[in-house]
């Protein structure tokens, strides 16, 4: 099966992210100095000003490795992978992320998902699972039938 568009996807959410995280840099370096700057301010609103400014940059940049970070990493290593054939979801949970793990030729692996995805559910079935291992997330699921126990 061809994955490339999968990777095309991937790899321009990266370069998209890239940009915004450059942008968020230089905002947050440009309000901070402009902060520091200021003589009207004083020195308790200056750190309180720079510390939220490097809560917003941590807060990226936490966003970014828990995501496009990874995506790169499985363009990189070639690791979106397809599986077709049957396959069982044991468990689905729900919280920040929606988790579902899937059992197939012999291995269990838990991967999130989008929560408007209406196909998953726990039980048996025939279909094809595409997945980004570092990310562990679904990325394209289609169920031709279900397996009757």
């Amino acid at each position: 099966m061809d994955l490339s568009e999968y990777y095309e996807y991937f790899e321009s959410t990266y370069n998209i992210s890239i940009f915004a995280l450059c942008l968020t840099l230089f905002v947050v370096i440009f309000i901070g100095v402009r902060s520091l700057r200021d003589k009207k301010e004083t020195m308790r609103k200056k750190i309180l000003n720079l510390s939220l400014l490097l809560l917003v940059l941590a807060s990226i940049l936490t966003y970014f490795m828990t995501g496009p970070y990874l995506a790169k990493k499985d363009i990189e290593q070639n690791t979106i992978y397809c599986y077709e054939g049957n396959f069982e979801i044991i468990h689905i949970s729900q919280g920040i992320y929606s988790k579902a793990t899937f059992r197939f030729e012999n291995q269990e692996i838990t991967l999130k998902y989008s929560a408007n995805e209406d196909l998953i559910e726990l039980g048996k079935y025939d279909g094809k699972l595409v997945y980004a291992q570092h990310l562990a997330q679904v990325v394209d699921l289609e169920i031709f039938n279900t397996q009757d126990e």
